[in-house]
């Protein structure tokens, strides 16, 4: 996961473990790079913003690291977005999300969702609603979860990219 910090632009890594994470990370400079405490997604990425905000950051954004093509001013709303608005959702086309951000700390929007469901994006929404957040969402974006998704990102992916490179080492 990352998250984006819109003020000074620091990039905070939050990782599953940190065993790799120098030869995964080489390319990434100046981040705050941290391993995730917590086991289950939701508290994973609770923790990831409670970390975030623990450590500076005000209006993080979170991605998830299987959106590789994720267009970089779609981040940008999502933080410009996070001026007027209490979350921000970038809602991915197999019911859950891309893309999630928050002004403030909210544990109670990440408790009783089905993680990796079709019905994260509408849990979402309805815990939202129940805590009385103003959400803004972003358009519709994909996520790498199936064989599908990635024949879609093999589309997707500009030649000379680090992603198409990857993509070429894994055969066609």
């Amino acid at each position: 996961m990352r998250l984006v910090h819109n003020e000074s632009a620091r990039l905070f890594v939050a990782l599953a473990s940190l065993c790799g994470a120098s030869e995964a990370l080489g390319s990434v400079d100046a981040a705050h790079v941290y391993e995730q405490r917590q086991e289950g997604m939701g508290e994973r990425l609770c923790g990831a913003f409670e970390d975030a905000f623990a450590r500076g950051a005000c209006n993080p954004v979170l991605i998830g690291s299987d959106s590789p093509t994720l267009p970089g001013e779609l981040i940008a709303s999502a933080s410009r977005a996070l001026e007027a608005h209490d979350v921000v959702i970038g809602p991915a086309v197999d019911g859950g999300y891309y893309l999630i951000g928050l002004r403030r700390p909210c544990p109670r929007l990440f408790e009783g969702i089905d993680w990796s469901t079709d019905r994260v994006l509408a849990q979402t929404q309805q815990r939202a609603r129940e805590a009385g957040l103003a959400v803004f969402y972003l358009p519709y974006w994909y996520d790498i979860d199936t064989a599908a998704d990635l024949e879609l990102l093999k589309q997707d992916a500009r030649p000379g990219s680090a992603v198409f490179g990857a993509l070429r080492t894994i055969g066609p």
